[in-house]
């Protein structure tokens, strides 16, 4: 059997009995001169104060004897514990009146009848609620009561559910617990007051190491470290602001109190933060201030709650630092992308509030479009152009000029030079654009055939040689193929011995390939360097055996 219930037949014994009973308690009461029996209302609150114990007044003897005659009452009058229950809970070790037998006395828990000393933490669960006060269940014989005023803005708790409370005092006319809630302001009373509650009042002066303030009658002093969570260079601010605060140490006979605002504002921090956390979403938008700058990204505080954005995530363009993009205390938008629950981790996006540049980029610039591009960075296989903010393209070296082949794309183009290219491909998906200015220049293979018609001859200058040929250059852009069969009429070990690299030579088409891009060449006969190459000298014919071989048939012998 529960104490709960054990104090609810016990009272309920003693409403059953109040009236059959009642003639004998008046004669009781004129014969031992007893103040009158309080009423025991619906709820189990009595309406008066309870009467004084016999002997109280008379000291520790007084009570040794009163408890010795209580229980041989108790014993064959019940009616004296009816008449005064508040001697078990004023004096816990002392037992229960024997009103439901001894096995009802023995299964009631000790523990539920004990009284929690001032400032003890209890949970309960809210039972009623009337307009001054509302009662909660923590567990013992004796409810727990907290003031409605002492929760601000109409949140009130519902009935059924918990609430953490700080006790007060036990209040023995009312036979209840004193307490107010975790959380919630407490009236600035010396006696009621303990460490951990919380106070409301005013910041009223600056002094040596801290702030005075005024709670009600109390005087109040928060040191400096107890201002806020973070340093303050000037405390002073806060003169003349109504500042809640958590009460440390209470000095009764000086009626002061040491306060700290500092721990109002981590908790109220804290559950800022769990509640944040728990509405936030992915893909949700919330306004942040950027916190702090790192290497590898930026942090923004979302009001207590901090996310990383990724150097990757700041732009749709590439990012060297994230300083060059924003700076501590800028205020930003910020998408949520990514939420680790376990970590208490969020990564956010900048960009990814702006529209994506490259989601329509097939429909705004298809193969053909010729556009004016900026150049951002240079490399060995080609030079990395800006379109537009966050679409950039590739023009590869192959695609820079008809004329040169680069062999780095720092030969032909600078930083920041602005350029007409035209589009070769787009891969929207893989964010890839090819370009070329090739495509928006005149090719000079398209007339190749019309001015270089085969056995004309026409100047060239030699640009490389090679090991089977010589390329010879017939005008910008064109270039032909002189085989080294087609250096000299005689056998040429080298091209070398026949021409060199920037010669002007003269040569014959052979063939013409606009297609292929191809022309073949000769100088057999045009050149004098040619025509004086050296012939090889002929081998003399081998002389015939004169003496026979030994050991078989000569080779002279006539078949």
């Amino acid at each position: 059997m529960t104490a709960a219930k054990v104090a609810f037949d016990f009272f309920a014994i003693s409403r059953g009995q109040a009236d059959f009973m009642s003639d004998s308690l008046v004669q009781q009461e004129s014969e031992n001169t007893l103040p009158p029996v309080p009423a025991v209302g619906t709820s189990g609150h009595r309406d008066g104060a309870a009467p004084p114990l016999p002997g109280d007044e008379k000291g520790t003897k007084g009570q040794e004897g009163t408890e010795g005659r209580r229980d041989e009452g108790t014993k064959g009058n019940p009616q004296s514990a009816i008449r005064n229950p508040q001697s078990a809970i004023r004096n816990p070790q002392s037992p229960i009146p024997n009103l439901l037998g001894a096995a009802a006395t023995a299964s009631v828990d000790e523990a539920a009848c004990a009284i929690p000393a001032r400032g003890a933490e209890l949970v309960g669960r809210v039972t009623s609620i009337d307009s001054e006060q509302l009662y909660l269940d923590v567990g013992l014989i004796y409810k727990a009561v907290v003031p409605v005023r002492a929760f601000r803005n109409g949140s009130v708790p519902e009935i059924g559910s918990e609430l953490g409370v700080l006790v007060v005092r036990f209040d023995l006319q009312a036979n209840v617990l004193r307490a107010y809630c975790k959380g919630t302001v407490a009236e600035a009373d010396i006696d009621t007051l303990v460490p951990g509650a919380i106070v409301e009042g005013k910041i009223t002066g600056l002094i040596k190491g801290g702030l005075e303030a005024q709670f009600g009658t109390l005087r109040g002093f928060m040191p400096a470290s107890q201002v806020n969570t973070k340093p303050m260079k000037d405390i002073s601010l806060l003169l003349g602001e109504q500042v809640r605060c958590e009460v440390l140490e209470i000095d009764p006979k000086g009626r002061q109190l040491v306060v700290s605002r500092r721990n109002i504002l981590a908790k109220e921090q804290v559950a800022a933060r769990e509640r944040l956390f728990s509405e936030l979403k992915v893909g949700q938008v919330h306004k942040g201030v950027v916190s702090g700058l790192a290497d590898f990204g930026v942090f923004v505080d979302l009001g207590g709650l901090r996310g990383l954005v990724h150097v990757s995530d700041l732009k749709w363009t590439a990012v060297a630092k994230p300083g060059d993009v924003v700076q501590p205390g800028d205020k930003v938008d910020v998408k949520v992308l990514k939420i680790n629950k376990k970590r208490k981790r969020i990564s956010l996006g900048i960009k990814q509030v702006t529209p994506d540049p490259w989601a329509d980029v097939e429909k705004t610039y298809p193969v053909g479009t010729s556009l004016k591009v900026r150049v951002v960075k240079l490399a060995e296989f080609g030079a990395f152009a800006e379109i537009t903010e966050g679409v950039n393209g590739l023009i590869p070296l192959g695609e820079m000029s008809w004329l040169q082949r680069p062999a780095h794309a720092s030969e032909l183009l600078e930083l920041e030079q602005v350029v007409d290219v035209g589009v070769i491909k787009v891969e929207a998906k893989r964010r890839r654009i090819g370009l070329s200015i090739k495509q928006v220049t005149e090719d000079p293979w398209l007339k190749v055939a019309e001015g270089f018609s085969v056995n004309s001859v026409v100047a060239g200058k030699v640009t490389k040689l090679l090991d089977f040929g010589v390329l010879v250059e017939l005008k910008p852009g064109v270039e032909g193929m002189v085989h080294i069969s087609e250096l000299s009429d005689n056998r040429v070990k080298t091209p070398s011995d026949v021409v060199s690299s920037g010669e002007q030579v003269s040569v014959r088409v052979l063939s013409v390939d606009p297609k292929k891009r191809r022309i073949g060449l000769t100088i057999k006969g045009l050149n004098a360097k040619e025509a004086s190459s050296a012939p090889m000298p002929a081998t003399e014919p081998k002389q015939k055996r004169q003496k026979p071989l030994r050991g078989g048939l000569s080779s002279h012998f006539n078949w």
